[in-house]
Parts: C-alpha cells; structure tokens; sequence
C-alpha cells in the first residue's frame, strides 16, 4: 500500500534515545510505525520523547510500517 502520497499524524508511544529508534502510533490507520532519528531534520533525540505529536509519511515495509520525512508539531 502507498502511504506516502499524503502525510499522517501520530503520537510516540516509545523512544530510546540511546538507540536513536522508536514507535509512533498513527492517529488514522491506527497502527504502529517505526521510526528512526535519521528521518527528521534537525532534531535531536532530547527532543523526543513518548507523547510528543508528530507530522510524517508512511512506508510500507517488509516489517510494517515506517514513519519517513518526520518533524514534530508544536
């Protein structure tokens, strides 16, 4: 399925700043999507954390879903 023609909304529900990695859960599919600090531009991992509102696109992978082209919303 081809999510990344529009943008979705979704809350992070995990973040390991250690691992540079979390999940964020998508306010309309309703499913979790990973994420990895390398698909935001300048942000850094002290800025995200669980509850933080986020903007993306969605890919579809092997595993699931992957949030790309993020940023937060104020």
């Amino acid at each position: 399925m081809a999510y990344k023609l529009r943008t979705f909304k979704g809350t992070v529900t995990r973040f390991w700043p250690e691992k540079a990695y979390g999940y964020v859960r998508t306010d309309v599919v309703r499913q979790e999507a990973h994420f990895h600090l390398r698909d935001f531009d300048h942000v850094g991992g002290d800025q995200i954390k669980e509850g933080t509102r986020l903007e993306f696109y969605l890919s579809q992978r092997a595993k699931g879903l992957r949030a790309i082209r993020c940023s937060i919303l104020k």
